[in-house]
């Protein structure tokens, strides 16, 4: 009695064949889709761990840098707070200086009095809580006024309140250059483990395209042979059918 299990053998692997052509292929499409190499835990385990270890390191990174950035932006405003208060004392100077000796009468020493004190009122408005407090000795009510204070007094408070400025502003630019080389190095690091990022899980095009053209013959050739092994089996089939018929009425004609 002739057997058809090889043929069934044969079709089931085909049909797997097939399968896998078609997962290659729905793989493939998906990756060229998302441009990721790993769209799901399964297509690679370690390397989800390690893509997600770069993306972290990313985001901190670029935190870092934010944070930077600010420091930054408050530094150039300290910068050109410093520089008002700067501009007014070298005023402040030449009022103190214009006041020394018998030249103004106390009228025109008031009205420079009035300037005094509008340029310190300018430096809380415009600067709070850079300028020197020593300054206060040199408004209308203090000790190193110009109307009736101690000029000699107000120039020292100047000098002073000077040089702490100029330390100031010149603290400001090292701390200036160290945020733009700290910037510099952020952005490299997130450069290099965005390129890491990249290697681990972003797809390659030209791989990818060539497995899918792979997969779509393998495909269509393992249908074509599947449908030729399902046709081969009906005819296998109807082929022992025929002969047990021819069989049966052979046997049935000697019983005659």
């Amino acid at each position: 009695m002739l057997s058809v299990s090889p043929s069934r053998g044969l079709s089931t692997s085909l049909l797997n064949q097939r399968q896998r052509n078609r997962s290659v292929i729905n793989t493939s499409l998906e990756r060229l889709s998302t441009g990721k190499r790993i769209n799901h835990a399964k297509d690679d385990p370690s390397g989800l761990i390690a893509a997600e270890g770069f993306r972290s390191k990313i985001t901190d990174l670029q935190a870092q840098y934010k944070t930077s950035r600010l420091g930054e932006l408050n530094l150039r405003q300290q910068e050109s707070q410093l520089s008002v208060i700067q501009n007014g004392l070298n005023e402040l100077r030449g009022a103190v200086v214009s006041t020394t000796g018998d030249l103004f009468n106390p009228t025109q020493k008031q009205a420079l009095q009035q300037t005094v004190d509008a340029t310190l009122e300018s430096f809380d408005r415009l600067a709070p809580g850079l300028a020197p407090a020593s300054l206060d000795a040199l408004g209308h009510s203090g000790n190193a006024n110009l109307v009736n204070g101690d000029t000699a007094l107000a120039n020292q408070i100047i000098d002073g309140a000077l040089q702490s400025v100029l330390g100031d502003r010149s603290a400001n630019a090292a701390n200036s250059l160290y945020s733009d080389i700290e910037q510099e190095l952020i952005q490299d690091q997130i450069v290099i483990n965005t390129e890491a990022l990249s290697q681990v899980e972003d797809a390659d095009f030209a791989e990818e395209a060539s497995n899918l053209v792979r997969g779509q013959i393998l495909e269509q050739a393992s249908t074509m042979a599947l449908a030729y092994s399902l046709q081969s089996h009906a005819e296998t089939i109807g082929d022992l059918l025929d002969r047990t018929v021819a069989t049966g009425q052979s046997i049935s004609q000697k019983r005659v």
